[in-house]
C-alpha cells in the first residue's frame, strides 16, 4: 500500500524510489510499483515499465502492460502492440487499453494501426485490424472488406471479426460468404 501511495502524488520525484523497489525479490512490491507508475504521466515512468516488461513473474509484467495502456504514450505504442502479440492475456490487455484511450489517442492508434495494415506480417495484420475494429466502426469498412479476401486465413478470419464488429449491412454478403470458408 505505500509503493501505491507513491503514485496518487503523480510526481515524477516518486520515481526514483519506485525504481529501487523495482528490484525488491517480492513480485508483489513490484507489481504494486508497476501499479503506481502507471498513475504518473511521465516518460521516466514509461521508461521503468518498459524494464518491467522483462521481469520473470507474469503478473508483474501484466501490471507493467497495464500502466503503460495507461500512460499510452506516443513512443510506447509500438511496445504495446508488440506486446499483445506475445500471448492471450497480454493482448486482453492492450485490446482493453486501446478501448478505453481518449479520443485523441485512439486517432494516433488508428494511423500505427493503419500503417501495421501495410506490413508482410499476417499476424501484425491481423492483430491490426482486430484494434482497428473495436473503435472504429465502419470507417474502414472498405479496408476489412478487402482483407477479408486475404490469401491468409489468420487475416480472413480478423477481417470477418471486423466486418461483423461495424454492423454494416454493406458488409452481410461477405459475412454470409465467409460460413462457407473451409479455413
Amino acid at each position: 500500500e505505500q509503493v501505491l501511495v507513491l503514485g496518487t502524488m503523480h510526481s515524477p520525484a516518486a520515481l526514483e524510489t519506485l525504481s529501487a523497489f523495482c528490484q525488491k525479490p517480492a513480485k508483489q512490491i513490484r507489481e504494486a510499483c508497476a501499479n503506481a507508475m502507471g498513475e504518473i504521466p511521465h516518460a521516466g515512468s514509461a521508461v521503468l515499465l518498459m524494464k518491467l516488461l522483462g521481469d520473470k513473474s507474469g503478473t508483474v509484467v501484466e501490471a507493467a502492460l497495464k500502466s503503460l495502456t495507461k500512460l499510452d504514450l506516443a513512443p510506447t505504442r509500438q511496445v504495446l502492440f508488440a506486446a499483445g502479440l506475445c500471448g492471450t492475456n497480454l493482448r486482453t490487455v492492450v485490446i482493453a487499453g486501446v478501448e478505453s484511450a481518449a479520443e485523441q489517442k485512439k486517432t494516433e492508434w488508428e494511423t500505427l494501426l493503419l500503417e501495421k495494415l501495410r506490413e508482410d506480417d499476417t499476424e501484425c495484420a491481423a492483430f491490426a485490424v482486430s484494434l482497428l475494429s473495436r473503435f472504429v466502426g465502419d470507417t474502414h469498412l472498405e479496408i476489412f472488406q478487402k482483407v477479408a479476401s486475404h490469401k491468409a486465413p489468420v487475416l480472413r478470419a480478423a477481417a470477418i471479426e471486423a466486418l461483423s464488429r461495424t454492423q454494416a449491412k454493406r458488409a452481410m454478403p461477405q459475412l454470409n460468404s465467409a460460413l462457407e470458408d473451409t479455413d
